[in-house]
C-alpha cells in the first residue's frame, strides 16, 4: 500500500520535494504540514478555499495567533495521503511567493473582507501594528465608500475568525452600523445564499461548540468542498465513532477514493478511536481482502478487538502470508492479547507459534522461548511447551543428537541440524540413520554435491 504523497514546491527561488503529513481546516483556511525528507525541513502551506496562497517555514505556534487557534480548534487529519489529492495533484508544482509579493496581489484580485481574513492568517508573520494597519485599511476602504454594510460585514468575518481588537468591538457596536446588524439576525440557513462566507464562518464555530453539525455539511455539499465535507466526516466520526457513523464515513471514502485510499484513511484513523468501535474489526477485514497480511496482523496485536469465530480459524493462514514474524511477538503487551485472544482455540494458536518457530529458533535462544511459552497465562500450550522443555534436555544429553537434528530439521534450523546429525554419525558410524539425514538436510539447503557425498555414503554402508 502506497502512503506517501509527495508535491513539488518552489520557494526562494529552490526547488523541493515535500511530503505532507496533516491537514487543518479552521472555516475557510486549509493549513497542510508538511516535512522535506532529505533535510527534514518543515514546511506550512496555506490554502484558502482549497486554492493555494503560500507556504512558509513551518513557525511556532505561538499563543494567541491564528496558528495557535487553528491548532486548538480546527479539525485535523493526520497521515491520510489521499486527502492531499483533494488539494494538488503530485505532479503540480507549487509555487510559493514571500508575503511582500502575496499581499499586494490578494488585494488586486479579492474583495477587502476575504483579503482581510487571510491578512489575518499572518498574524505570526507581520508585526502587530503592520497588521492591524493593514485591515484598519481595508474596512475603511468600505466606510469611506459609505458601504456601511460591508464595513460591518468585514469586521464581523474577522471576529468569527477569532481577531477581536478593541477597534473591531468598537465598530460593531457603534450605531452607526445598527441596521447592519439587524441583517445578521436572520436565521442562517436564510443567509446561505445571500452571505456563504458569513454563514460558513458562523457554522463552523457552531460545529466545533457541539450546537450543530447539519447546517456545516450542508454548506459544504452545496459548494461541492470534498476535501472539507471528507475533514468534517471524519472528525464527526471520531468524536462519535457508531457504527453509523463509520457506515457513512467509509462511503464518504469510497466515493472519493479508490479502495486502497479508502483503506488507508480508514487505517489511520485507528489510533484515534476505541478498539471497541468496530472501526478495528472493519479495517482488518479489508485489510486480509486487499492481501495486506502483515498490516493486518500489525493491527491485531496492537489493539484489542475482537475477531469472529471463522476469522480465528483463518489466523494461521494469514500468518503463513506473512513476509515476517513480527519483531515484538515476545513482548508482554502483545504477547498477552494474542494469547488472550485464542484463548478458547489452543490449537489455532499453537499451529501460530509453530509457524512461527523457525524465525524465533534464529532471534532467541531456546530456553527463552521455552519461558516464553510457560509462563503464557492466558492459553493452553502444554504440548509445545513439553515439546520444547524435551528438546532442552536433549541438548544436555550428548547421545541424542539425532532426535535432536530431527527437532532442528523439522523447525528449519538446518545448519543446526547438520551440526546434530554430524555429530550422531560419528557416534554411531554403523547407522544409516544420521546419514540418510544429512542427505534430506543438504538437499532442503540445495547444496546437492554435499547431498550427493553423503548418498554415496550412504550406499557404501547398506552394500
Amino acid at each position: 500500500m502506497n502512503t506517501s504523497y509527495v508535491w513539488t514546491l518552489i520557494i526562494n527561488k529552490q526547488s523541493k520535494k515535500i511530503e505532507p503529513d496533516k491537514i487543518t481546516v479552521f472555516q475557510q483556511c486549509t493549513l497542510v504540514e508538511c516535512v522535506e525528507k532529505t533535510s527534514a525541513e518543515r514546511y506550512l502551506l496555506y490554502f484558502y478555499h482549497n486554492q493555494f496562497l503560500t507556504a512558509l517555514p513551518q513557525p511556532t505556534a505561538e499563543p494567541g495567533t491564528f496558528l495557535d487557534l487553528a491548532e486548538r480548534r480546527g479539525l485535523h487529519v493526520e497521515q491520510a495521503a489521499p486527502f492531499f489529492s483533494l488539494l494538488a495533484d503530485p505532479s503540480e508544482t507549487l509555487h510559493a511567493d514571500g508575503l511582500p509579493q502575496l499581499l499586494p496581489r490578494l488585494k488586486r484580485s479579492l474583495p477587502p473582507e476575504e483579503t482581510a481574513l487571510i491578512f489575518s492568517y499572518f498574524d505570526h508573520a507581520l508585526t502587530p501594528k503592520e497588521l492591524e494597519n493593514s485591515l484598519k485599511d481595508l474596512f475603511f476602504s468600505y466606510r469611506r465608500n459609505g458601504q456601511l454594510n460591508n464595513a460591518f460585514r468585514l469586521a464581523t468575518l474577522l471576529r468569527l475568525r477569532g481577531y477581536k481588537q478593541d477597534w473591531l468591538h468598537a465598530t460593531i457596536i457603534h450605531p452607526d452600523y445598527t441596521k447592519a446588524a439587524e441583517l445578521y439576525q436572520a436565521p442562517l440557513t436564510s443567509l446561505l445564499d445571500t452571505d456563504p462566507l458569513y454563514v460558513e464562518q458562523k457554522a463552523f464555530i457552531r460545529y466545533i461548540k457541539k450546537q450543530d453539525d447539519n447546517l456545516l455539511t450542508a454548506l459544504y455539499k452545496k459548494q461541492k468542498n470534498t476535501l472539507n465535507l471528507l475533514v468534517l466526516q471524519t472528525d464527526s466520526y471520531k468524536q462519535n465513532p457508531s457504527e453509523e457513523a463509520l457506515a457513512t464515513l467509509i462511503t464518504a471514502y469510497q466515493s472519493s477514493f479508490n479502495a486502497q485510499d479508502c483503506l488507508h484513511c480508514l487505517l489511520a484513523l485507528t489510533e484515534s478511536v476505541p478498539a471497541e468501535s468496530g472501526l478495528h474489526a472493519h479495517v482488518f477485514h479489508f485489510l486480509t481482502e486487499q492481501n495486506e497480511y502483515d498490516k493486518a496482523i500489525e493491527l491485531l496485536l496492537t489493539h484489542s478487538f475482537l475477531l469472529s469465530k471463522q476469522e480465528l480459524m483463518q489466523l494461521p493462514d494469514i500468518w503463513r502470508q506473512l513476509t515476517a514474524v513480527p519483531d515484538n511477538l515476545l513482548s508482554k503487551k502483545v504477547s498477552k492479547r494474542l494469547f488472550k485472544l485464542l484463548r478458547g482455540h489452543p490449537a489455532v494458536l499453537e499451529r501460530i507459534i509453530q509457524l512461527s518457530l523457525p524465525v524465533l529458533l534464529q532471534r532467541y535462544q531456546l530456553k527463552e522461548l521455552h519461558d516464553w511459552l510457560k509462563n503464557a497465562k492466558h492459553a493452553t500450550l502444554q504440548p509445545l511447551e513439553q515439546r520444547l522443555a524435551q528438546v532442552l534436555r536433549l541438548e544436555e544429553e550428548a547421545d541424542n543428537q539425532l532426535e535432536l537434528g530431527r527437532f532442528y530439521f523439522e523447525f528449519e534450523q538446518y545448519e543446526k541440524a547438520i551440526d546434530c546429525f554430524s555429530w550422531d554419525m560419528e557416534l554411531r558410524p554403523d547407522e544409516s540413520a544420521p546419514l540418510e539425514w544429512l542427505v534430506k538436510t543438504y538437499q532442503k539447503l540445495g547444496k546437492h554435491e554435499e547431498a550427493a557425498a553423503y548418498q554415496q555414503l550412504l550406499g557404501q554402508l547398506k552394500a
